[in-house]
């Protein structure tokens, strides 16, 4: 009986209420599962955003450096650039997350917090990168023993072939 008179309100335009309480519990639910992995995922966006505003960085220097082989737009935010940091970001949550659910799923199994050994690898992966971004085309003493080590990204991010 409780059934038909839900759906005669349903029918009758009273949907609205029904729809949002269970949005909102379904919002909630979700929230409460991933929440425990939030600070490891805001953490791990810092160091993509860092890695980004390096790559930023280093297109504005090898701009100031190589004005004649720079590209007109160097040092500039393109969509398409920013896409893969949306694809990069999509790609780091998802695998927080998977760690987040095994962790859950694997209490007991394992020793080691799963989120702390993704989101370090994460953020070491990016500091390595943003590393990389701060000593291509800087010459400080630091980053030319840095390129000893690093790679040096100015062909890599704008099309230009320095010798060193």
């Amino acid at each position: 009986m409780i059934m038909k008179t839900q759906m005669m309100n349903l029918n009758n335009g009273d949907w609205w209420p029904v729809v949002t309480k269970w949005s909102a519990s379904l919002a909630g639910a979700a929230w409460a599962l991933i929440e425990p992995a939030a600070p490891y995922l805001m953490l791990c966006t810092a160091f993509v955003l860092l890695d980004c505003w390096s790559a930023c960085a280093l297109g504005r220097r090898v701009a100031r450096a190589h004005p004649e082989q720079a590209a007109r737009d160097a040092g500039k935010i393109k969509s398409w650039k920013l896409a893969g940091v949306f694809s990069t970001l999509v790609e780091v949550y998802a695998v927080v997350l998977l760690a987040h659910f095994a962790q859950l799923c694997m209490p007991g199994i394992i020793g080691a917090d799963l989120r702390q050994v993704v989101a370090a690898a994460v953020c070491g992966w990016q500091f390595w990168s943003y590393l990389e971004n701060k000593a291509s085309c800087n010459g400080a003493r630091w980053a030319q023993l840095a390129r000893k080590f690093l790679a040096d990204k100015t062909s890599r991010h704008l099309n230009i072939h320095i010798e060193d």
